[in-house]
């Protein structure tokens, strides 16, 4: 049994959900949280831009595959790609657009 391939990767549609009750949970036991809070809301800024930034890339290799890239060229692309910082921050905000779009209009089950 092979998985299924990367470029089908997306986020669970419940994720603002979670997202926004650790929001609200933060916001509310902030005054508790005084000294840990702003190393949570680091560590978990960081988490969520690298989920996006993982859907932002999978969004990426969906289209080059759709545009039938070589295998070689694609690999070379995606590994400029995540080796550039200039272009993590601009591809998790793309993530961020598929997970609230669907720009793929992949339904999976």
């Amino acid at each position: 049994v092979q998985p299924p391939s990367f470029f089908y990767f997306r986020l669970p549609q419940g994720i603002f959900a979670i997202l926004g009750t650790f929001l609200v949970l933060g916001l509310v036991f902030q005054a508790d949280l005084d000294k840990f809070a702003p190393l949570l809301l680091n560590n978990g800024l960081v988490l969520v831009g690298f989920l996006f930034f993982i859907q932002g890339l999978a969004l990426v290799d969906f289209s080059l595959v759709k545009l039938r890239m070589v295998r070689f060229f694609k690999a070379i692309l995606l590994t400029m790609i995540v080796l550039t910082p200039l272009l993590q921050i601009p591809l998790a905000l793309l993530g961020l657009l598929d997970s609230l779009l669907n720009l793929r209009r992949i339904h999976l089950k």
